[in-house]
């Protein structure tokens, strides 16, 4: 499988080889597995890298947590964004981050915690983007919370966003 090739990869991945550990590599494998549909894999694949040391960066855990949304593996989403989060923190999250993570959320009609998130700076430090937006305005959408969905359309205008087609329909189909 795509993990036992990483793990052997890994172990070869020393100054002996000549094989640099970068966050390239790591990216690269979990990409795969995203792309792949192996969210396991893609998870494992972090954590492995991680106990090994090697550097990782933001897009190895945005393809993470993306393939852990589509699958509707939105707890495990999140424990890979806590895990960029922690004191000792690995990668800082970007707006690719947050959209991801939502979108899993969404998917899995966890609206509460698409606002949550939305509201959390710790997520959000280069600023919600029409994408993030749109999202949360989505998962409004789900559940007929046409006041919230209205109020973050407000507060993308606000923020100086121009909403999209996406974040109009959203709009429109929460106040039903």
């Amino acid at each position: 499988t795509a993990l036992v090739l990483f793990r052997e990869g890994l172990a070869l991945a020393d100054p002996l080889h000549g094989i640099p550990a970068d966050a390239g590599v790591v990216s690269a494998a979990v990409i795969a597995c995203e792309r792949g549909g192996a969210w396991s894999v893609a998870s494992a694949l972090l954590v492995d890298a991680r106990n090994a040391s090697w550097p990782l960066d933001a897009i190895s855990f945005n393809a993470a947590i993306s393939a852990c949304g589509r699958h509707a593996r939105w707890e495990q989403a999140l424990s890979v964004l806590d895990s960029m989060v922690r004191p000792t923190q690995v990668a800082l999250p970007d707006r690719t981050t947050f959209n991801a993570t939502a979108s899993s959320l969404e998917r899995a009609s966890q609206w509460q915690r698409v606002l949550a998130l939305f509201h959390d700076r710790r997520y959000t430090k280069e600023g919600v983007d029409v994408v993030g937006f749109s999202v949360a305005i989505s998962a409004c959408a789900g559940v007929a919370a046409w006041a919230r969905a209205l109020a973050l359309l407000s507060d993308m205008r606000f923020a100086g966003l121009v909403p999209n087609a996406v974040s109009f329909n959203a709009t429109i189909t929460a106040c039903g």
